[in-house]
C-alpha cells in the first residue's frame, strides 16, 4: 500500500538530515531488490543478454550513455539509475507509446543491466 504525502511527511518530520537519506536510500534500495526480481523474471538467458545499442544513440567511439553511466558512477548509483529508468517506462506504460513498445524499453535496460553485473562479476572474480 502506498503512503499519502501527509503520511510521509508525518513519518520523517522527527528525522533529521543522516536519517532522512538513510531512510530515503533505503526505500531505494529495498525497491532495487523488489526491481531486480522483476529483471530475473524478464531475462530469458541470463548468461547471453541481448544487446542492442541504437544508432542515433551512439558516439563515434560506439559507446553510449548506458556505457558512460556505467563508467562513470560506483554499481550503487549505476543501478539507482538503471531502476529509474525502467520505472520510468513502467509508470508510463501505454501513455506515450503502445504497452509493448514501452516493456520493450524496459526489456532493454534489464539486458543492460544484465550485462553490467555480469561484467561487475567477472572482474570481482579476477580480483580473487
Amino acid at each position: 500500500m502506498s503512503k499519502t504525502t501527509e503520511e510521509f511527511i508525518e513519518e520523517i518530520r522527527n528525522l533529521d538530515d543522516k536519517e532522512i537519506v538513510d531512510y530515503c536510500f533505503g526505500s531505494v534500495f529495498s525497491h532495487m531488490t523488489m526491481l531486480q526480481k522483476q529483471v530475473d523474471k524478464l531475462v530469458i538467458n541470463k548468461d547471453e543478454p541481448t544487446i542492442v545499442k541504437q544508432d542515433r544513440y551512439k558516439r563515434e567511439d560506439g559507446t553510449d550513455t548506458i556505457d558512460k553511466w556505467a563508467a562513470r558512477y560506483p554499481p550503487e548509483i549505476f543501478r539507482i539509475i538503471m531502476w529509474i529508468q525502467m520505472e520510468k517506462y513502467q509508470d508510463r506504460l501505454g501513455k506515450k507509446s503502445p504497452i509493448v513498445e514501452e516493456v520493450g524499453k524496459i526489456q532493454d535496460y534489464a539486458n543492460r543491466w544484465l550485462q553490467y553485473e555480469i561484467e561487475q562479476e567477472a572482474i570481482k572474480q579476477r580480483e580473487v
